[in-house]
Parts: structure tokens; C-alpha cells; sequence
């Protein structure tokens, strides 16, 4: 049964009961794994490398006596410049990222490397020639300073679930609080 003290300066205390604290952390433990899956599939509709979808993790902070189940939803950094509606860089962007994402997507090709002749095929790795493109490709992002690459992942993968998860709740919420009052109005004989 969850109950009110008052402390020394007057302040209310109050604390949630058992049932109540179970209860919220079953919504929220749900609604975690919903969060992840919903993220994840918006993500996978665009064409990207997978590695901000892999990177979401929504963690569940349990229902203590004097507060509620939090869900904490982490994500990559990279997640917040997807967001971004334009990326300003007063310095040269990270090249090992870039080279990264050009090996991973497969983006780069033999025959146009930056410093040689077009369609001429340099004999040197191919370590080396992502290298050159990505550090091309810094410095044209550098040099433009504006990037737009506007993404609302978050937008679109959170409002619905986050308006049925609230429902949710507060229909626990009340039930609990329900039987709480039920329970507390029984007389015993």
C-alpha cells in the first residue's frame, strides 16, 4: 500500500506501492523492445549501413518507491547529425569515419581517384585510394561548410508508440490505483 508522509520542512513524500511500481515496470520493459524494433525499421528503410540501427538501445530504469519506470534510449552519435537539418564544419570532417562508410557501402572506384587522371588506374592500394577520396570528399564538405541531410528518424519512429505507451500507462495506473482504494475501503470483520 502506497502511502504519504510529510518530512521535517513540510514537504509531501510520497511512495509508490509495490503493485504499482510491477506494474509500470511490465509497460515499460514492453514498450522498450517496441521502441528498438520501431527505430530500427524506419532506419532500415533508408539506405544506410546499418550502424545506427544497430546501435539503439532503449535501457529501462525500474519503478522505485518515489519514481516511475524511465526508458532511457541510446543511440550512436551519428544519430543526432542525421537529424540535424544542415552539418556546419568549421574544421575538415572526420576522414576515418568517411573512409568507413565508403568501404562499407562499396562506394568508391579504382578508375577516379583525386590527384590522378581520370580513368587512369593508379597502381596503389586500395587502402590508399578510399583514403584519397575520402579526404576528397572532407574537404569538398569543408569547403561547402553546409551538408544538408535533414532525417527524422526519431520523429517518425516515435510519436504513435509514445501516445499508446502513455495510454498504457495511465490505464495501469489507474487499475492499480483502483484496487489500492478498493483494498484500503474493505472493512474487516
Amino acid at each position: 500500500m502506497g502511502f504519504t508522509t510529510a518530512s521535517r520542512d513540510g514537504a509531501l513524500n510520497q511512495t509508490l506501492p509495490i503493485e504499482l511500481q510491477q506494474a509500470l515496470n511490465v509497460v515499460a520493459h514492453k514498450y522498450a523492445r517496441l521502441v528498438e524494433k520501431n527505430i530500427r525499421q524506419k532506419l532500415e528503410k533508408r539506405k544506410d549501413t546499418g550502424a545506427l540501427g544497430l546501435s539503439v538501445k532503449a535501457v529501462v530504469i525500474p519503478a522505485q518507491n518515489d519514481s516511475a519506470s524511465i526508458i532511457k534510449i541510446n543511440y550512436s552519435q551519428y544519430g543526432q547529425f542525421m537529424g540535424a537539418s544542415r552539418l556546419i564544419y568549421t574544421k575538415l570532417p572526420p576522414v576515418k569515419e568517411i573512409a568507413e562508410q565508403l568501404r562499407r557501402k562499396n562506394r568508391w572506384r579504382r578508375d577516379f581517384v583525386p590527384g590522378y587522371t581520370q580513368g587512369v588506374v593508379p597502381k596503389i592500394s586500395d587502402e590508399k585510394i578510399i583514403s584519397r577520396i575520402a579526404f576528397a570528399v572532407a574537404k569538398a564538405l569543408r569547403k561547402r561548410e553546409r551538408f544538408d541531410r535533414r532525417y527524422k528518424w526519431k520523429r517518425e519512429a516515435l510519436p504513435d508508440l509514445l501516445r499508446n505507451m502513455n495510454a498504457e500507462l495511465l490505464t495501469a495506473w489507474a487499475k492499480e490505483t483502483e484496487n489500492l482504494i478498493a483494498q484500503s475501503l474493505t472493512i474487516k470483520h
